[in-house]
């Protein structure tokens, strides 16, 4: 199966596909419930830092010898 995009309110959509070894596996969980979960797991892990239990507040961003590509425009 693909991934099916909408833009705006254009009554076109388009479906991505790609091969079939590159497939994520389906969840048994909904969208709602998935959001429910990240968002818990934050909540657990702010509530860690805050008690002073973990100290790495690691916020996901590359770290400055690794900012990503650039696609040859540089700085």
């Amino acid at each position: 199966m693909g991934h099916v995009v909408k833009f705006g309110s254009s009554t076109r959509l388009y479906v991505v596909l790609g091969p079939s070894e590159d497939e994520e596996e389906e969840s048994e969980k909904s969208v709602t419930e998935l959001l429910k979960e990240r968002l818990e797991k934050d909540f657990a892990r702010k509530k860690l830092l805050a008690d002073g239990r973990i100290t790495d507040d690691s916020d996901g961003k590359p770290e400055k010898d690794d900012e990503g590509i650039d696609w040859g425009m540089g700085k």
